[in-house]
């Protein structure tokens, strides 16, 4: 975790971090961390954790110990309620049959603090599901609930990471009322509401630092910036394949295997993430002769892989736009990892302004080397004659750097000062998260200019992540 000497260095990267008097006026939505450490999680990546197999730990047991087994983690509520409605679950090594409803938690302190107890939508929960271990509340929970705590299980799978679930892939459903937050802000001037979101925006990225810190302390610098980097390569389908391959084929193992060959770093990338096709099936020349010699290179290291490599089958490929997919983007990955310059390079961001660290990034990430891809978008697609098109467009190269470069910045200032120039951090596209917290909290009518600002963005994200904006409630 993070410890509060590392936090205060961190937050003096994001002076305006939290919400001042917003604080009293928005108390439905704002939450003082008091004196403890922003959490990199939430209740809503805890609602994901319970419902998606793939997430949810082996060796989960009751707070009393005992073994549970998940038959079905039921239907995610679109309603006010429990979280999740008519569940299954097997408990015991006699796995004794249960059914009903599940809420979940962080502490077990929650059910009361949110008033379920006296709720009657709330008697039919059987499973009170939690994040920390205890102690029990069973004497404020409905007749034979269980207690089922995720933190013991998940701290037993060291791949696990809070901030590779993509929560905008998961159901939430529209409110039935407004949030009662909207009428307060109804009340305020724009500058006032400007400066919610400014300071929003900033502890998002506050907590994007933490994270990207907590990461290094597991796997050192250079490993997480080299993940994080490839989990933003993807759109929200790929995020986890990107993320898996990374850990696949780390860093240090990539450099040793290639050479400061860039070109071999690109066999290993594409060969280790299941992206080579059978040669035997080109039709192009020059694309058969290319993809045999990055099967040479593959096969004759295939053996130094942290796992087995993946398929196909788990990337979605479909709907992409052929310069986004994935064998594509990874050559920009195997030109920019395949030495050390890059990090040399984010040594120089020290000290600079926002915008002056943008335009950096943007040279250090061009022009690209003439690859097989300059002018290609498949495997057996036509030469396209011409400029060379890029590996990774400018909006995407600015998401990375909103989202992992300044965190990496915040995590690296020396010495400990501010960020200055945050406002000035590109917006991104319009996602359909922007437009719902938008809406929840400024109504249809709300100016567009809260989305133009990337700050602003990030604090709306903020906003209807942390603060359960989605919730039904």
């Amino acid at each position: 975790m993070v410890t509060t000497s590392i936090h205060e260095r961190l937050r003096s990267a994001f002076p305006e971090a939290g919400f001042g008097s917003a604080r009293a006026a928005l108390d439905i939505i704002v939450r003082e961390a008091g004196g403890r450490l922003a959490r990199p999680f939430s209740e809503r990546h805890l609602h994901c954790v319970w419902y998606d197999a793939k997430l949810r730990p082996p060796g989960l047991t009751t707070l009393d110990g005992e073994p549970v087994v998940v038959e079905d983690p039921g239907a995610w509520n679109l309603e006010a309620g429990p979280d999740f409605l008519g569940a299954v679950i097997r408990i015991g090594k006699e796995e004794r049959r249960f059914s009903g409803d599940v809420e979940i938690h962080i502490r077990g302190s929650d059910w009361n603090a949110h008033g379920h107890q006296n709720d009657p939508r709330y008697r039919g929960v059987k499973f009170h599901v939690t994040y920390h271990a205890g102690p029990s509340i069973a004497d404020h929970l409905p007749p034979g609930t269980l207690e089922i705590p995720l933190q013991p299980a998940l701290q037993r799978c060291p791949e696990f990471d809070f901030h590779a679930i993509e929560l905008t892939a998961y159901p939430y459903g529209e409110r039935a009322v407004h949030p009662p937050c909207r009428a307060i802000l109804e009340t305020w001037d724009a500058d006032r509401k400007m400066e919610l979101l400014k300071k929003a925006g900033q502890s998002r990225l506050l907590q994007k630092a933490e994270m990207l810190h907590e990461r290094i302390e597991q796997v050192g610098d250079e490993q997480a910036f080299y993940e994080q980097f490839m989990i933003g390569l993807g759109y929200r389908d790929n995020k986890a394949a990107y993320r898996q391959l990374a850990r696949l084929l780390p860093l240090s193992r990539l450099r040793e295997l290639s050479q400061g060959d860039w070109n071999h770093a690109y066999a290993l990338l594409a060969g280790a993430g299941g992206l080579l096709p059978d040669p035997d099936t080109l039709t192009d020349p020059e694309a058969k002769v290319y993809v045999r010699a990055c099967w040479d290179h593959f096969w004759r290291d295939r053996d130094r892989l942290a796992g087995e490599p993946l398929t196909r089958s788990d990337w979605k490929l479909s709907g992409l736009r052929p310069m986004n997919f994935p064998a594509r983007r990874l050559m920009a990955a195997a030109q920019k990892f395949s030495t050390d310059e890059m990090f040399r390079d984010l040594d120089t961001l020290n000290g600079l302004r926002i915008n002056q660290a943008l335009s950096a990034w943007m040279r250090m990430m061009g022009p690209w080397e003439d690859s097989f891809w300059s002018r290609r978008v498949s495997w057996d697609g036509k030469w396209r004659p011409g400029n060379a098109a890029t590996l990774i467009g400018t909006d995407r190269l600015q998401i990375l750097f909103t989202n992992l470069v300044v965190p990496w910045m915040a995590v690296h200032r020396t010495p400990p000062e501010a960020l200055i120039g945050l406002d000035s951090l590109p917006a991104e596209g319009t996602t359909s998260v922007l437009k719902q917290a938008a809406f929840y909290l400024f109504g249809p009518d709300m100016p567009s200019i809260y989305l133009k600002s990337g700050l602003r963005q990030q604090g709306l994200s903020h906003l209807f992540h942390e603060f359960r904006l989605c919730d039904r409630t």
